[in-house]
């Protein structure tokens, strides 16, 4: 098989997941309507036995009531099989999407390895650290809004100032140099507090508009993170499938060499009891149904050595096989020059 790429890899299996959901939302559809079917049907069955009935009462008494009745029963019968006929068209429609989804599921084959765990791992790591980094400009961003939106008005202290002079001058004193003064440094101050406006609100409508940026980014990546993070799962799943497939291959391996192997313990405990020395060799336990290996469900019935359903080898179950096996051995040990007896 050839290997697939990571990003081949996830969009199987998010495919997958899409067609696994149809699947399920669609099998759903069927659950009303299979009620709906069988309550038709059944109401079409006694509708058709009234228009048997009322065709027997009308043949007797050829009476128009009994004719009107018939007719009646006719029209509802009919009424009921178009409703049932259009519920199995829908039924039969149904059928075939799902049908069609399940073909398409089945062409779904993906092989995720450990490499592909590996670079998935990598890719969200890459989201996240992606979106701390935009956290930490959103941040900076609002720090320069906040500073941005402070008080500009810096004359405060200069108009207290102010409010003292002319108490002095009301009181007698001479302040109009200090006036003056006073007046024109109110004046410039006004005048960069303006400034200072000006340019904090450029600074905040800039800085708002770069969170408001970084935020759409940040959401992107947010909605890729969540994306990345829900295929986990999937991914680890068909990990772990993909490892016991090959677990069960080994364990088919190995199950052939002990199956062998088992037969010839049995072979050979059938040829020494036919001696007559003794009744077995004494390997085996005494009990011959000890003798099983558990079947896998991916091994077919030819691949068993026994008749059980359960096992790969039942060796109380192959008997045919073991006469056999034992026929065999006896002619290996002849074709070596032992003679038996």
């Amino acid at each position: 098989m050839t290997k697939q790429s990571y990003q081949n890899v996830t969009e199987v299996l998010e495919r997958k997941k899409i067609l696994q959901q149809q699947f399920e939302n669609t099998e759903r559809e069927t659950w009303d309507l299979s009620a709906k079917i069988t309550s038709l049907k059944s109401k079409f069955l006694e509708a058709k036995q009234a228009v048997i009935s009322w065709q027997d009462t009308h043949k007797r008494s050829k009476a128009q009531r009994d004719l009107t009745e018939l007719k009646a029963s006719i029209k509802s019968k009919d009424r009921i099989e178009a409703k049932y006929n259009q519920a199995m068209f829908e039924m039969n429609s149904i059928k075939e999407s799902l049908d069609n989804i399940q073909t398409e599921l089945l062409a779904c084959q993906s092989h995720v390895s450990q490499s592909d765990i590996l670079e998935h791992q990598q890719a969200i790591d890459e989201k996240e650290h992606q979106l701390e980094k935009f956290k930490q400009l959103i941040a900076e961003q609002q720090q320069i809004i906040i500073k941005a939106s402070q008080p500009t008005d810096n004359t405060l202290s200069l108009l207290k100032q102010r409010e003292e002079l002319l108490v002095d001058k009301a009181l007698g004193s001479d302040r109009k140099k200090e006036l003056d003064q006073i007046d024109q440094d109110i004046e410039v101050q006004a005048d960069q507090d303006q400034k200072t406006l000006i340019t904090n609100e450029k600074l905040l409508a800039h800085a708002q508009q770069t969170v408001t940026g970084l935020e759409r980014r940040a959401a992107v990546i947010q909605d890729e993170l969540i994306r990345l993070k829900q295929l986990t799962s999937s991914l680890l799943d068909e990990l772990a499938v993909g490892l016991a497939e090959e677990v069960a291959k080994r364990y088919k391996k190995a199950a052939d060499v002990m199956a062998k192997e088992l037969i010839n313990l049995v072979v050979i405990d059938n040829f020494v009891a036919d001696l007559g020395k003794r009744k077995d060799t004494g390997l085996l336990p005494k009990e011959r149904w000890f003798m099983k290996i558990p079947k896998l469900n991916n091994m077919t019935a030819e691949d068993c050595l026994g008749d059980s359903e359960n096992y790969f080898i039942d060796t109380n179950n192959n008997q045919l096989i073991i006469n056999q096996e034992l026929h065999q051995f006896k002619e290996d040990l002849q074709l070596k020059g032992i003679e038996l007896i």
